[in-house]
């Protein structure tokens, strides 16, 4: 019972995870570096087209702690 699931919560995750392909845009947002709030994240600052035709791959990991 227990397998069953665990396997079933792992396939739930995968089949809702969302999928981007090459061409795809995603929607811009800013955020703070840090709480201290010293400069931001542009989402946009790495999009080709507006920043002089320069390509980027983003990784972002988010840390939290509530």
């Amino acid at each position: 019972m227990k397998k069953t699931l665990i396997t079933l919560l792992f396939a739930f995750g995968f089949l809702s995870a969302q999928v981007y392909n090459i061409g795809d845009v995603v929607a811009d947002f800013n955020d703070p570096y840090c709480d201290n709030g010293e400069g931001t994240l542009n989402l946009y600052d790495y999009f080709y087209e507006d920043n002089g035709g320069d390509q980027f791959v983003i990784w972002i990991n988010l840390f939290t702690s509530w």
